[in-house]
């Protein structure tokens, strides 16, 4: 009643005056009665650094009842009207009984409290769940889990007072609510199992279904299963039911790999083919084992080192970019067989270039001109004792 007649005063003041005649009261007691009033809510102090007391949880009651100066020089003040209200209490408290199973008496201090024991650990939980979100890709993070995130900051930044703190939870109580719903749901919904079904399925279309399409071998079955595994992984749980989509997925995988194995054994007969060539040489016959290996060996090197389930290189690198470089193993090849079988500082083989590409020939005369011109070219070799390998 003093505090509200004097509409607050220091505490200085007050124990002066509770001091005297006709109470006679010692310092401990009426610090006694000020912490049984600001328990109650009934009083609000303000240190002389300007900081708001308003409940025996916040951060500087220790020092306002163990420091007499702290106190002497702290105002107390009414509490004033209740902003907060006896509802907005009861469902913050219900708030924190169903989603965090914290029970607690309907206190400001104790909600505070509670914000500083729950809120923290909420806040790891959603970056794991948000790194979840990342591993699943093309996932949009739903929008209140920022909101989140912003409303944990906020009241986690201020739970060491505790009305400002259980201001910011009731101004946040729906965001609040519906976010740790939805985290709680993710939690259970997203686990290692779920992420590595859902990254596999778009592996698969990245990968395997990709390649087939971009070499243009895509069966209606194999059309029908990618489009029936994009279409799951575009709802916004895609990791919901996602077995569903295995068969789907293995026919992408059957097509690919049959494929990538009908490219290896094609690669196979055409190495085959230039080993033949090769040995088919007149003197390949006279080498040594450790010279043959020698002269087969960029054939073998040309044959691309993967299996039928690798996804490098992709299908189209193992066609093109294989007969560029088996032509040029095979080149390889002939000119070290060359060396082999040349005698002294000449070569019993001459290799010759005609370097007829995009040569024009519009007349008869052209043409007889041009078969004079390569007769000219070989005869110098063939009658030099050489034989001639056309390049």
């Amino acid at each position: 009643e003093h505090i509200e007649a004097e509409d607050g005063l220091a505490g200085a003041t007050l124990l002066a005056h509770f001091g005297a005649a006709p109470y006679g009261y010692t310092t401990n007691v009426v610090k006694a009665c000020v912490a049984g009033l600001l328990r109650a809510s009934k009083i609000k102090v303000q240190t002389e650094a300007g900081v708001e007391i308003t409940s025996i949880g916040d951060a500087d009651v220790r020092e306002l009842f163990d420091k007499d100066r702290f106190f002497r020089r702290s105002t107390l003040f009414p509490a004033g009207e209740d902003d907060i209200g006896f509802n907005a209490r009861a469902r913050i408290c219900k708030f924190f009984d169903e989603r965090l199973g914290h029970r607690m008496d309907r206190e400001d201090h104790a909600i505070a409290d509670a914000v500083a024991t729950h809120f923290p650990e909420l806040a790891q939980r959603l970056r794991g769940v948000q790194g979840r979100l990342m591993k699943v890709r093309d996932v949009e993070e739903p929008k209140v889990f920022g909101k989140l995130a912003d409303a944990l900051e906020q009241c986690v930044r201020a739970c060491r007072q505790t009305r400002p703190t259980v201001k910011l939870v009731k101004r946040h109580l729906d965001v609040l609510r519906d976010g740790v719903q939805r985290l709680q749901l993710y939690e259970a919904e997203l686990t290692d199992e779920a992420i590595r079904a859902v990254a596999t399925a778009n592996d698969v279309l990245q990968y395997q279904a990709a390649q087939l399409r971009e070499i243009g071998l895509v069966a209606s079955n194999v059309e029908a299963a990618e489009e029936g595994v994009r279409n799951h992984l575009k709802a916004k749980r895609p990791w919901l039911e996602i077995g569903a989509v295995e068969e789907l997925l293995e026919d992408i995988r059957l097509a690919y790999v049959a494929e990538r194995e009908a490219i290896l054994r094609w690669q196979e007969q055409e190495a085959d083919a230039a080993r033949a060539r090769l040995k088919g040489r007149e003197g390949f016959s006279t080498l040594t084992a450790d010279q043959s290996h020698k002269v087969l060996r960029p054939l073998a090197e040309a044959t691309t080192d993967t299996t039928t389930e690798a996804v490098a290189p992709s299908l189209s690198d193992l066609k093109d970019p294989f007969e560029l470089s088996l032509r040029r193993a095979e080149d390889l090849a002939n000119d070290i067989l060359d060396k082999i079988l040349a005698e002294g500082d000449e070569p019993i083989v001459a290799r010759v270039s005609l370097n007829l590409r995009s040569r024009e020939l519009s007349t008869e005369e052209d043409i007889e001109a041009l078969l004079e011109e390569v007769r000219s070219r070989l005869l110098e070799h063939i009658r030099a004792g050489r034989r001639v390998r056309l390049r």
